[in-house]
């Protein structure tokens, strides 16, 4: 599914040339590199910005945010790195405003829980689709379709994984928006199916690039866990390192060119 042309009352264009405006900009003469880095976590944000030496954009924080834009160059290629919303309606107004600004080509990396055993504390899972139990993301695709990832762009993180001789799982993601409201009936179904990981944005981030025909994937770093005993790993120094690997992995996937 590709964007419409539907008439709309707002349009993420027109909302963000007047907050470019109100910091005396236009929004013609402001467009970015088209690949970008985000996290949506401190640890994350920092590790890609040290990763690519990024430096802020202007000395203002982008519309909808309290954090500017940076840009960095990791592998001789500019890429844009930023901390995105949490919540998937917020995350996905940050992703429209990118794509009005020629950003196409997007890795989201975040905290989420695991499901399942085989995939502990500290790993990091590329996400391949997502269970879409969120309301934004059916303002974007039919209800009948598939939140899902790029396909390069998951074969690229997987690439770069295997490259840094780094682990990563790869399955479904199961997206709520209200964490505190997943009974353990519902976790157990999930893990009947194999769905690893559960979180908040994705399945929405995935709609919004499906609609509008950009690339976009996500590399989660478990920072909880819902099975057995549940642990959470997310102030741990294993925890730490694995941000920095997902790192690594998301910037070469983004930045290296490819044979």
């Amino acid at each position: 599914m590709t964007q419409d042309y539907e008439e709309y009352t707002m349009t993420a264009k027109s909302t963000l040339a007047y907050f470019l405006s109100e910091l005396g900009m236009d929004l013609q003469d402001f467009q970015l590199p088209p690949i970008a880095a985000l996290a949506f976590q401190d640890d994350g944000l920092g590790e890609l910005c040290s990763r690519s030496n990024a430096s802020p954009i202007g000395n203002w924080n982008f519309p909808g945010t309290n954090d500017p834009l940076y840009l960095g160059k990791y592998q001789e290629v500019d890429v844009i790195i930023g901390k995105i919303p949490e919540g998937a309606p917020k995350a996905a107004i940050f992703i429209e405003f990118l794509l009005c600004l020629g950003v196409n080509r997007i890795i989201v990396t975040g905290a989420a829980g695991s499901l399942q055993p085989e995939v502990p504390g500290c790993s990091l899972v590329a996400t391949t689709s997502a269970i879409r139990e969120e309301g934004t993301s059916y303002h974007y695709l039919d209800a009948s379709e598939v939140a899902q990832a790029s396909q390069d762009l998951l074969q690229r993180l997987h690439q770069a994984a295997i490259r840094a001789g780094i682990k990563i799982h790869s399955g479904p993601t199961l997206t709520n928006d209200a964490p505190f409201r997943i009974p353990i009936s519902k976790i157990k179904h999930y893990q009947k199916l194999n769905v690893l990981t559960a979180e908040m944005e994705l399945s929405a981030l995935f709609a919004v690039a499906q609609c509008r025909g950009i690339d976009l994937a996500g590399l989660l770093v478990i920072s909880d866990t819902h099975y057995g005993d549940r642990e959470i790993v997310a102030f741990s120094e294993g925890y730490l390192q694995a941000q920095r690997q997902a790192a690594r992995i998301i910037l070469d996937a983004l930045c290296k060119i490819q044979p």
